[in-house]
């Protein structure tokens, strides 16, 4: 173990089990153990999503997981298959996803419908895919000769692609959206005053928002994808992970600040967000 490269350079040698890997480093040590031989350096790994080994399938957590999770940056989940390649294939995303434009005359599906409150799930056709490009790289690792053409190991470029029904509509690079800085998680404020567990929020939609005429309803592609400045939109895709992960990572592509809302929304706190924010360039992901 100590010239696996994954192991951390700092590492307390009092407290050797006391210390957080970054994600390449916790795929490098999976391939480790994996293989029992290959030892990745952790700088070579950083863009990678995925491990396919064997008849395993080791995935990054944000990419099986509802947006508003916010799952750690270490938690790789465990998958029983594989990519249908011989040895170990690390799977990274292209460097430019691509995202569907709409072409001229799609003007009679969009109708921003004012937004009524209901939580509603518009995207039951959407659906994510894998698939994979031309482009493949041999991955050397520490105990590999250089020179060798032939590796035990290699890297993939692979498509995360979201689909509406059959329609391609974009390319996905979900952990370079979700790390950044421009998703928001909107949270009630008695779930952030802790120190106060006696406040409540109350009241329903027509309640707070009845006068608010510039909600507007996002309930398919074509009025997602047109950026335009009709109001304050509202992606209708309630309960529907994958959907609601395509739209944010989508949003944070074309340069949008999406914001995401929890199973239950508090609507006078959702009043009081939607007023103190600016610009047109925020979407909420329902």
């Amino acid at each position: 173990m100590d010239k696996a490269l994954w192991v951390p350079s700092n590492i307390d040698a009092h407290h050797p089990y006391h210390h957080t890997l970054s994600r390449a480093q916790t795929f490098a040590c999976i391939a480790m153990f994996d293989t029992g031989t290959n030892n990745f350096d952790p700088s070579r790994l950083r863009d990678v999503f995925g491990l396919s080994s064997g008849n395993s399938m080791y995935v990054a957590g944000p990419l099986l997981c509802d947006p508003y999770e916010n799952a750690g940056e270490t938690e790789i989940r465990h998958i029983a298959g594989n990519i249908g390649r011989p040895g170990l294939s690390m799977l990274v995303p292209p460097p430019a996803p691509r995202v569907h434009k709409l072409p001229p005359g799609t003007w009679n599906q969009l109708n921003f419908l004012r937004f009524d409150g209901k939580l509603e799930n518009s995207f039951a056709q959407t659906s994510i895919h894998l698939s994979f490009t031309a482009y493949e790289m041999p991955l050397p690792d520490d105990l590999t000769d250089e020179h060798i053409v032939e590796r035990p190991a290699r890297l993939v470029e692979a498509l995360v692609s979201v689909f509406d029904g059959q329609r391609w509509v974009a390319d996905l690079d979900v952990l370079t959206a979700l790390e950044g800085t421009m998703v928001a998680r909107f949270a009630c404020k008695s779930s952030l005053e802790r120190s106060n567990p006696s406040r409540t929020c109350e009241g329903t939609f027509d309640e707070a928002l009845r006068n608010v005429n510039s909600l507007v309803s996002v309930d398919n592609w074509e009025e997602f994808l047109e950026q335009s400045d009709d109001g304050t939109k509202i992606v209708r895709a309630h309960n529907n992970w994958l959907a609601r992960l395509a739209f944010v990572v989508v949003s944070v592509q074309q340069r949008r600040r999406p914001i995401i809302l929890p199973p239950d929304i508090c609507w006078s706190c959702f009043r009081e967000h939607v007023s103190s924010l600016q610009g047109s360039d925020h979407i909420w992901i329902m």
